[in-house]
């Protein structure tokens, strides 16, 4: 993962305390491969919510098909531990 120099701020959902703001970016993954020619690549980023000061991840997609650019698959709902029971929000 690498840690960004100059921060990109952007308005997302926090799914630990649901407030939706703008966050920073703290660090971001990315991987590509070419599979029988095919290009393709996802890439994850990490923020922080600046009410509860926890961390979204959210995952992106493109391949060479698309013209737009990237898709924003899913942001990673964060697990929460109450006792001993997990819950999956």
């Amino acid at each position: 993962m690498r840690n960004l120099d100059s921060q990109q701020r952007v308005v997302l959902e926090c799914y630990h305390c649901g407030n939706k703001t703008q966050m920073d970016q703290q660090g971001q993954y990315s991987w590509d491969s070419h599979d029988d020619g095919f290009r393709f690549a996802f890439s994850y980023e990490l923020f922080e919510c600046p009410v509860c000061h926890k961390a979204t991840l959210r995952e992106k997609y493109t391949d060479e098909s698309m013209i737009d650019g990237w898709l924003y698959l899913k942001k990673f709902i964060p697990h929460r531990w109450t006792g001993y029971v997990l819950l999956v929000n």
